[in-house]
C-alpha cells in the first residue's frame, strides 16, 4: 500500500457475519479473514462495528450507522462491504453521502439489470412485487 488513508475504514460483514467466530476465548476466525488485522498492521484504523447477523438491511444500515457515529462522529469514511454489507453500504452511502468517502463492494447481491423493468420479461410482476417488498421491508 503506498499511502495509508486518511479516514478510517468500515468492515461491513454480510448475513450471518460477526466480528469473530467462537466461544469466548477460543476463537475459530473472524468474519473478514485478517483484513482487518493486515489494515490496522499498516496503520490503518479499521473499525468493524457490530449490527445484529439476520436484521434487514434497513434495520442494519441504522444501526451501522450508529455504531460508526460513535466511533468516528461526522467525519469521514471508506466502507468495505461483503455479501449484504455490500447492499448495507450502498444504502449507508446514499443516506450518509456526505460521509462516505468510498465504498468497495465484494460479492454484493445486487443486479444493474432487473428483469421486473419495462421492457424486460417479468415486467408484468413488478406492480406485484413492489407490494409484497412494502408489505413485508427487509
Amino acid at each position: 500500500m503506498s499511502r495509508i488513508p486518511e479516514f478510517p475504514v468500515v468492515l461491513c460483514h454480510g448475513l450471518f457475519g460477526t466480528q469473530r467466530y467462537g466461544v469466548g476465548p477460543l476463537a475459530a476466525g473472524d468474519y473478514f479473514r485478517g483484513i482487518r488485522h493486515y489494515l490496522a498492521g499498516l496503520g490503518v484504523q479499521v473499525i468493524t462495528p457490530r449490527v445484529h447477523p439476520t436484521a434487514g438491511v434497513h434495520r442494519r444500515v441504522w444501526m451501522l450507522a450508529q455504531r460508526i457515529r460513535s466511533t468516528c462522529g461526522y467525519s469521514p469514511f471508506h466502507i468495505i462491504g461483503h455479501s449484504m454489507g455490500g447492499l448495507v453500504a450502498l444504502n449507508l452511502a446514499a443516506t450518509h453521502s456526505n460521509l462516505v468517502d468510498s465504498i468497495v463492494l465484494g460479492a454484493a447481491p445486487i443486479e444493474l439489470t432487473n428483469p421486473l423493468s419495462p421492457g424486460k420479461p417479468l415486467s408484468f410482476l413488478a406492480p406485484f412485487v413492489t407490494r409484497l417488498i412494502r408489505k413485508f421491508p427487509m
